[in-house]
């Protein structure tokens, strides 16, 4: 309990305490070979990206996104608990798009999480 990674048990719990965690599932079609995804679909996205090497800042590569669907993203360090904010991403064209979103570089060469949250839409809401 002394040591960083007590710490950043407690960062992840806290993480996953956003959301319906007991709902999500495995989804390794969602990422790259080189990383793990989780989540409930049509809601959020977890990827974990492990450390790459020390020169590798490239970002990661989210798969089969749904058609028209708008996601806001952020990657989360896992060590101190901060979010970088990535914007919205949204599979505009899904007739000739493969569903992939290209996260930005990542801000630093370690391990990542990067969270996919799922935008309402406000005419659904209005409904």
């Amino acid at each position: 309990m002394n040591y960083p990674g007590a710490t950043q048990l407690g960062l992840g719990k806290r993480l996953l305490e956003m959301y319906p965690w007991w709902r999500f599932e495995s989804h390794p079609e969602w990422a790259e070979e080189d990383c793990f995804a989780a989540g409930i679909p049509g809601e959020v996205r977890f990827i974990y990206q492990p450390k790459r090497g020390i020169y590798n800042w490239k970002g990661t590569v989210v798969k089969d996104l749904e058609p028209n669907a708008s996601y806001a993203a952020f990657y989360f360090d896992p060590a101190t608990g901060r979010r970088f904010e990535q914007g919205v991403v949204t599979n505009k064209k899904p007739k000739t798009s493969s569903g992939e979103y290209k996260a930005p570089r990542l801000p630093s060469p370690q391990d990542w999480v990067l969270v996919l949250e799922r935008v309402k839409s406000k005419h659904k809401e209005n409904q």
